[in-house]
């Protein structure tokens, strides 16, 4: 027959399971962010390469005005 636990013993089980749940739900949240950071990172690439695009092209407008 196994030992009985106490409760102290009992309490220190559900901290450190808490603890352990804390963790978890942690990292789950780090991996949807993580998803979401890489499917929205095409759209983020397309805007960073349009942008240098639009500034060149205002420039070379404001340069024929003159």
């Amino acid at each position: 027959m196994p030992k009985q636990k106490t409760i102290p013993e009992l309490k220190a089980e559900i901290a450190a399971s808490e603890r352990q749940l804390a963790q978890l739900r942690h990292k789950q949240q780090q991996l949807e962010n993580r998803r979401s950071y890489y499917e929205k990172g095409d759209r983020r690439k397309r805007a960073h390469r349009l942008i240098p695009v639009e500034l060149l092209l205002r420039a070379w407008l404001r340069l024929q005005r003159f």
